[in-house]
């Protein structure tokens, strides 16, 4: 069996609201709230015959956007518990392309709503490049609670987050984190390897926030706001074998080959 030995080392910086990575900043309220503060309760406009009463309170506008760290993203979609007797059935929208920014408004009854992205599509999954498909935390939202029962992701795990959205949103941009690393294995720099950053709350499952690619000298960077994270490398053909060489395989081809760097605290300190 391969022994794989990685050392890291990271860095935050933050990022105001005039640099560039506040331009895929969904606008959000600024207060944090703590995984103690919320209860995943959501809210609802459900009438009495269980659909949607869509005049029971007033209505905002809502933002969501979406900078993908990797390549070959087809199509992203906002799912959540929005009230609705389709909620994690059917999206609640579909964002479109900007630039390199998926983006989307709608619009909400005043409340508080727990939500996911949808992103299908990754340039290193072979095969499945066209039809990965995966949930995403907001990279760009503080917010955090756990996902409500009977949506899939809290089908998948009790414990796994899902962002936390209030109606009205703020119109202050969010702070943004830029989270940068270098990856080395053994004495050589760990090139074209799958850096994934997950959050890592003690009170939530590590979830996936977002991903790419180490470059020449081991080095990445993503972008997150605040809370905990947790950096983990995977091998490079980790997402695009298929089924049936991940079942022929020795272990450490592509479970061990993950590392797990622990914990980290992206806090906001100066």
């Amino acid at each position: 069996m391969r022994t794989v030995c990685f050392c890291l080392a990271l860095s935050l910086a933050a990022c105001e609201s005039a640099t560039p990575l506040t331009d895929a900043t969904p606008v959000t309220d600024a207060t944090p709230v703590t995984d103690a503060s919320y209860d995943g309760a959501v809210a609802t406009d459900l009438g009495p015959d269980g659909t949607p009463d869509v005049g029971t309170r007033p209505r905002s506008p809502v933002r969501f956007a979406l900078r993908p760290g990797w390549a070959g993203v087809r199509s992203v979609e906002v799912l959540g518990a929005f009230g609705r007797v389709d909620d994690w059935t059917r999206p609640f929208a579909v964002m479109a392309l900007d630039g390199e920014t998926w983006r989307v408004t709608s619009e909400l009854p005043v409340g508080t709503y727990s939500y996911a992205f949808r992103v299908v599509g990754d340039s290193l999954a072979g095969d499945a490049a066209a039809t990965l498909a995966r949930y995403a935390h907001d990279p760009a939202n503080l917010r955090s609670g756990r996902c409500p029962t009977g949506s899939p992701l809290a089908a998948t795990s009790e414990r796994n987050p899902c962002a936390i959205l209030f109606v009205p949103q703020s119109e202050a941009a969010a702070h943004r984190y830029a989270l940068t690393g270098r990856a080395v294995l053994g004495a050589a720099p760990a090139a074209g390897w799958i850096a994934v950053v997950e959050r890592a709350s003690s009170a939530e499952a590590p979830f996936f926030v977002d991903r790419t690619v180490t470059g020449a000298d081991g080095s990445f960077a993503l972008s997150v706001a605040l809370g905990a994270y947790r950096v983990v490398l995977s091998n490079p053909t980790a997402l695009s074998a298929s089924a049936t060489a991940r079942s022929l395989a020795t272990p450490s081809a592509f479970v061990t080959a993950a590392h797990d760097f622990g914990a980290l605290d992206v806090s906001g300190a100066r």
